[in-house]
């Protein structure tokens, strides 16, 4: 009996060395500060913050922030350097300047549909993070949406530029 648990022995040594917990890498004092400075952020995330420094943080925003269900959105969407404001309809107007609050859009569907900078006409499927926040570019925007799939994208001509 004693030697068939010993052939056990290796793989009981495996199991519990990769269960074995990291060394933090932030105080909980200091995850309490990134919860408070970040709302929205998911535990997941902070734990990966926790242990893994602040580089373990994933880049995309839907991987550590809570985000609403999917649904249609319509606006405009101004494309600068640096800058991409979303307006929702029915705004008249789209620059960082425009009153409201500041909508940062981004995702790999919207940005396979446009490469010129200006003021775009849009209708799209998307996410928007659940709590006001900070995003985007040096994090000067409320929220974030994250689009999935764009249904329109037209060009507004610069002599109907719309900016404030």
């Amino acid at each position: 009996m004693q030697c068939r648990f010993m052939n056990l022995a290796p793989f009981i040594l495996l199991v519990t060395q990769g269960c074995e917990q990291q060394p933090q890498r932030f105080s909980d004092n200091d995850i309490q500060e990134f919860r408070e400075g970040l709302p929205g952020i998911t535990e997941g995330c902070l734990n990966k913050i926790k242990y893994g420094g602040i580089e373990a943080m994933p880049s995309s925003t839907d991987e550590c922030f809570e985000m609403t269900p999917a649904r249609q959105w319509k606006g405009l969407w101004r494309r600068e350097f640096e800058n991409s404001r979303f307006c929702p309809s029915p705004a008249g107007s789209c620059s960082y300047q425009t009153a409201g609050d500041r909508v940062w859009l981004s995702g790999k569907a919207l940005t396979s549909s446009a490469s010129d900078e200006g003021l775009y006409e849009v209708e799209f499927v998307g996410r928007q993070t659940a709590r006001k926040g900070s995003y985007g570019h040096l994090s000067a925007f409320d929220y974030e949406i994250i689009v999935d799939k764009v249904i329109n994208l037209s060009p507004v001509s610069d002599d109907a530029t719309l900016t404030e």
